[in-house]
């Protein structure tokens, strides 16, 4: 072989290595550009994430806030609109019957568990006395007055273990027995005459027989009778017409309950 035809092939050899490194080195750039990018794409995303949580979450909470504040606004109108339509049957009752009375708001319930009680922003200074009768929506009884202070007095729900109040069916004018507190919200009708045709679903009220208490203040309605041979008196569960503890004002009827 010459000198002349053994440089060309080894140029022909090069020249071919050379163009198939070139080749691999255009099939491998775009990957080793990717991969060198990566660190730096997660950096963008990272950064996106951080900048779209900036911008969304003032929003977001707006929104959430928003949507709290709609439902507060929403319960509070609810309670308002109750608290008014039991204002106007109580003031329309007492309208009615020209009843004198006083009206208080609650500011605190008992937590025993056998006490029944609450305390009202009215006292003797309204001309509250002791035993006054108290009562919501129209005309139902709910407790009595058992201590008096100047600007404030302490309520005994007839639910309270130690209330007792002389009751009646609203079929009779004539005293049957005496309304006592229970346990679970009920009230035991006691000491009511054998004789005596009682119902369950019956009407009780007050008698009147009470000083201080009028007569025909709702109470409950018959829930289950009791009735023993040996026994000379019969007994009812009543269920009560309302639950004091959800109303937040009340009414007290004074000593003087007719107009002078």
């Amino acid at each position: 072989m010459s000198r002349r035809s053994f440089w060309k092939s080894r140029r022909s050899f090069f020249v071919f290595i050379f163009l198939g490194l070139f080749l691999l080195f255009l099939i491998a750039f775009p990957f080793i550009i990717m991969r060198l990018m990566i660190p730096f794409q997660q950096l963008f995303v990272q950064t996106g994430s951080s900048l779209a949580s900036y911008r969304q979450t003032p929003q977001q909470d707006e929104t959430d806030l928003s949507n709290e504040t709609l439902a507060q606004l929403y319960i509070e109108l609810a309670q308002l609109q109750d608290e008014n339509k039991n204002l106007r049957e109580q003031l329309n009752f007492l309208e009615n019957r020209s009843y004198n009375h006083v009206s208080a708001s609650i500011l605190a319930h008992s937590l025993g568990t056998f006490q029944a009680t609450f305390l009202i922003d009215r006292g003797s200074d309204d001309g509250i006395q002791v035993g006054d009768p108290v009562m919501v929506s129209k005309g139902v009884l709910i407790g009595k007055v058992q201590k008096v202070w100047k600007q404030q007095a302490k309520i005994q729900a007839l639910t309270d273990r130690e209330s007792k109040t002389a009751a009646t069916i609203l079929s009779s004018r004539e005293t049957l027995g005496v309304i006592e507190g229970d346990l679970g919200g009920f009230l035991r009708f006691k000491f009511i005459p054998k004789q005596i045709d009682l119902e369950i679903g019956d009407i009780i009220i007050t008698s009147g027989l009470e000083t201080a208490i009028v007569p025909d203040l709702l109470i409950g309605k018959v829930h289950a009778i009791k009735e023993e041979e040996n026994k000379a008196f019969k007994e009812a569960i009543i269920e009560p017409f309302v639950d004091y503890r959800l109303y937040a004002s009340i009414n007290v009827l004074t000593r003087s309950f007719l107009y002078e």
